[in-house]
């Protein structure tokens, strides 16, 4: 991969995944930065909401949401059949 690109992998999730949490309910993102040194990457988990959007550090925070993107990952179709399942709704809208 060069400098400068980026990998985009989507993955459907569908309504039947049993995997509710409260914590589902506003858009979420996880950040970790690399750093170099005693202090380790930096890590954190950014939360928007309808007015306000809020910055979580705190070790557990970052497992937690970590563990649910684990869970939300895994409850999806792998990226293959969210490919396939992508171009089959296309069709119908053709």
């Amino acid at each position: 991969m060069s400098p400068g690109s980026c990998i985009v992998q989507l993955q459907v999730l569908p309504f039947k995944a049993r995997t509710y949490t409260p914590a589902c309910t506003y858009p979420f993102t996880t950040f970790r930065i690399p750093s170099p040194g005693k202090a380790g990457p930096l890590e954190f988990v950014y939360l928007e909401d309808f007015h306000d959007g809020r910055y979580l550090d705190e070790q557990d925070d970052v497992e937690t949401y970590s563990h649910l993107w684990a869970r939300l990952t895994g409850a999806a179709l792998d990226p293959v059949a969210s490919r396939e399942y992508l171009l089959r709704e296309a069709d119908n809208y053709v």
